[in-house]
């Protein structure tokens, strides 16, 4: 009677599969934030400062930590730039992280916990709208913080701090200079000892406070050797305030996102009450659980906080899913067989009987299992947003025939790859001030300009044709729904061909 559940399984499997597919072949930006990370990859790989104070005139670089741009840009000295390789590198990430978790959690012997394990991870892509190739450094801090976690256990299970808390600790350092948020998890191991009181309790308790000390020394040196690095990593983030209704929100949309754990809790609790001596019950209360269970109490805390920010969005929630979600991976597998063994015994009410008491909690948890994988929304698919359609490439091969400066701040890896000009990102510089009006760097950048490709499908911009024009563009040429064209009166037209070709 496990068909409903393994065909749930499946159909996550294979959407997920799909969905990766497709969006990793995109031939056009996903976001303005791959745009940021892309040119700001290029620079890196040509030897040229990222982080330079805004007062100076130096555009503004995304407000991640800089180790997905220094990676991307290793793989750019190779292939030059390209909308592919941050995707692939975090696709990497993720398939390692979640089979790292599996391999640690998941009972990979039994087909049905392996299918229903690698079924529930995957669909973290579905969830996270795609992040699993998204060119953002979620993933990659989410591998490094996992390798963190695994590091500390080990030190303290194997009572071997001198071996792993070293490695550990420099991991915390790479998760922070991936994404800030994910650091979160060094307060993990305080939380997992403060539950577990090994002994000697305070030799332990000395040790697991060492991964929030190393993150606030990491901050202190930043601010003192980066100043720069310091400000976009830590100072922008907290000009971003946290509204208490948004943190009531976040609240919600968490809880209502992953139906599956609740169900998780309820029945892992019962179970222990009911069958303390099983096998199961057993290995719920072993100390790797207690770790995974603190991740999900400091995950779900960060999550709410870090979604509650002005801005954030549903990737946000993958600080508490991925810890829940593997929960749930090691609960209900054994749920589902306790269900079926009830049955079989003869345990289930008279008026319904063995069988439809089994098949009614395998549909259920089937029923829960779809909700929560796809519980992002009408777009949780996120098939074909982006920033920009496939008429991407036409663009480029039509600012390559331009003459006179062509600039684009919606997406400036058009300008880059049709002649090798970076310019500036006007996503990036309203990250860096918090302000609502166009900042006057990307206003003196446009004025300079003869042309201006405007990106008219996708994320929304502050850039409008009403507000080209009152800058005096005018549209030259239109390329599909996703691009327009814009030659900049009386600076481009000394600069305009003598005839205008049709739209692709």
């Amino acid at each position: 009677m496990l068909l409903p559940i393994v065909a749930v399984a499946v159909t996550v499997l294979l959407i997920n599969c799909y969905s990766i597919a497709y969006r990793i072949a995109r031939p056009y930006t996903l976001s303005p934030w791959e745009s940021m990370i892309v040119v700001d990859a290029h620079r890196a790989s040509q030897g040229q400062p990222i982080y330079q104070p805004l007062d100076r005139g130096a555009p503004a670089p995304h407000i991640y930590g800089p180790l997905m741009t220094h990676v991307v840009a290793l793989v750019f000295r190779v292939t030059g730039p390209n909308l592919y390789a941050a995707r692939v590198i975090s696709l990497i990430a993720a398939l390692i992280a979640c089979a790292i978790l599996i391999r640690i959690y998941v009972d990979y012997r039994k087909p049905f916990d392996l299918l229903f394990g690698a079924a529930l991870m995957l669909s973290l892509q579905c969830r996270s709208r795609a992040y699993f190739v998204e060119s953002r450094p979620d993933m990659i801090a989410w591998l490094l913080a996992t390798l963190a976690l695994i590091c500390f256990y080990r030190a303290h299970h194997r009572n071997a701090f001198g071996r792993w808390y070293p490695l550990g600790l420099a991991l915390v350092i790479l998760t922070f200079l991936s994404k800030q948020t994910y650091a979160c998890f060094a307060a993990v191991p305080l939380v997992a000892i403060l539950v577990l009181q090994p002994r000697p309790l305070r030799k332990h308790l000395l040790f697991a406070m060492l991964p929030l000390v190393c993150l606030g020394l990491t901050v202190i040196v930043l601010k003192q050797v980066q100043p720069v690095l310091y400000h976009y990593m830590v100072k922008v983030p907290k000009m971003y305030a946290i509204p208490l209704d948004r943190l009531k929100v976040a609240w919600d949309i968490l809880i209502m996102s992953i139906p599956l754990y609740p169900a998780a809790v309820v029945g892992y609790f019962v179970r222990l009450r009911h069958d303390p001596d099983g096998d199961a019950p057993v290995a719920w209360l072993a100390p790797k659980m207690i770790w995974l269970m603190a991740a999900c109490g400091v995950g779900f805390a960060a999550a709410v906080m870090a979604f509650g920010k002005q801005f954030a969005t549903i990737n946000s929630l993958l600080l508490a899913w991925i810890p829940m979600t593997v929960f749930c991976c090691i609960v209900i597998p054994s749920l589902v067989r306790g269900l079926y063994r009830s049955a079989i015994a003869g345990l289930a009410l008279p008026p319904l009987g063995n069988f439809a008491l089994h098949f009614s909690g395998a549909f259920l948890i089937a029923s829960l299992t779809f909700v929560t994988a796809f519980s992002s929304g009408k777009d949780g698919f996120n098939w074909d947003l982006g920033h920009g359609t496939r008429e991407y490439k036409h663009v480029i091969a039509a600012v390559k025939d331009l003459s006179g400066r062509v600039v684009s701040p919606e997406d400036p890896t058009i300008p880059l790859f049709a002649n090798g000009y970076i310019g500036r990102n006007l996503d990036a510089e309203l990250d860096a001030t918090n302000h609502g009006a166009i900042p006057q760097s990307v206003l003196a950048e446009v004025s300079r300009a003869h042309w201006l490709v405007h990106v008219t499908a996708g994320y929304k911009s502050q850039i409008s044709e009403r507000l080209l024009k009152t800058w005096g563009f005018k549209r030259y040429r239109t390329f599909g729904r996703g691009y327009s064209l814009w030659l900049h009166t009386g600076i481009g037209e000394r600069k305009s061909p003598t005839t205008q070709r049709t739209s692709p």
